[in-house]
């Protein structure tokens, strides 16, 4: 019985979506950070990863990739509001992580402390320093709207600084790597990109910086007409996405764009979706959603859908012009 209703999900093509309020700016980051699970928990109301999340019933003594990501990101936020401080901060904001059993006691605890800690100074001060440029701080959002073919967009820009000039930036500090030109992780800047296009779209002049662990990104304001284009066949693929899941995951789609020979491009997207099986379980293990829908690499080709998918969706992202300021590349 169970089997058969999955048979069901995976065959149906639902009707059209009709949102009773505008898709959020959030919804659609979401969307196209993982396309299959925004169907099943926006459009079929099915939450794997909550139904499945195990309780805590000891001390940790490593932290997962979610809760690594957590501590270093609740670090880093409390160095970013103390920018006179910053070992102090992260120091006090340590010991108030450990105080909660979100780290290790003792010596485990403050090992992981100096790991965590580490990268997060350097990234700190390239943060500010990009600031010196947009040196004004907006304490009003500003709002977006737009709608194409009968899709409502609704938000608000929050946090974004303005230089002299009148241009804007929306700067984002992440405490993971973003990687070099050849094994950049494009996934993370899915989040990012969205805001940049709708702002581009509704012709605001939008800077947007990743500041990541190990390098700056800056993309330049996109022209507002092909901004417009761009957001559109996001948000056909949306309302399409709201009625059946879509044959693409994020990271194997960057995996399979990064390379030029189909072959090559096969065999990446493959590995970034199943794993190598020792190292890494691939992308499909990271979302209880994925897994079920399309189990392995090849349910994905068998759509004849992946590749339009990929080159719809994120090859935009991929070709985009992000700038880096790292040594390495800037003098490339």
């Amino acid at each position: 019985l169970h089997e058969t209703v999955e048979q069901a999900i995976e065959t149906q093509t639902l009707e059209r979506h009709e949102q009773e309020e505008p898709l959020s700016l959030m919804q659609l980051q979401d969307f196209l950070r993982n396309p299959v699970k925004h169907f099943f928990s926006q459009r079929m109301k099915i939450f794997f990863e909550v139904a499945e999340a195990p309780l805590a019933d000891e001390e940790p003594f490593v932290l997962d990739a979610l809760e690594r990501y957590g501590v270093s990101d609740s670090l880093l936020q409390a160095a970013l509001a103390d920018p006179g401080n910053t070992d102090e901060s992260l120091k006090a904001q340590a010991i108030r992580l450990q105080a909660s059993g979100l780290l290790p006691m003792a010596g485990f605890g403050e090992l992981l402390q100096d790991e965590l800690i580490e990268p997060l100074p350097d990234l700190v001060q390239r943060y500010h320093a990009l600031l010196l440029k947009w040196p004004e701080r907006l304490h009003s959002a500003m709002p977006v709207t737009y709608e194409h073919q009968g899709v409502e967009l609704d938000g608000w820009l929050d946090g974004l600084y303005q230089d002299a000039q009148g241009q804007l930036l929306a700067v984002t500090a992440i405490p993971n790597a973003i990687g070099g030109k050849k094994s950049r992780k494009w996934h993370r800047l899915t989040k990012p990109w969205v805001i940049h296009l709708v702002a581009c779209a509704c012709d605001l002049p939008l800077t947007t910086a990743l500041v990541a662990s190990d390098d700056t990104l800056l993309l330049p304001p996109l022209d507002k007409d092909m901004a417009t284009r761009m957001l559109n066949d996001v948000l056909l693929a949306w309302q399409q996405g709201m009625q059946r899941p879509l044959p693409v995951a994020v990271q194997t789609a960057f995996a399979w764009l990064g390379q030029g020979d189909e072959v090559k491009a096969e065999a990446a997207a493959r590995k970034a979706y199943e794993g190598d099986g020792q190292t890494t379980n691939g992308e499909r293990a990271q979302s209880t959603a994925l897994a079920r829908q399309f189990p392995d690499f090849d349910a994905l080709l068998d759509t004849e859908e992946f590749v339009g998918w990929c080159e719809a969706l994120y090859k935009p992202i991929f070709e985009a012009p992000w700038q880096s300021l790292s040594s390495e590349e800037a003098g490339t």
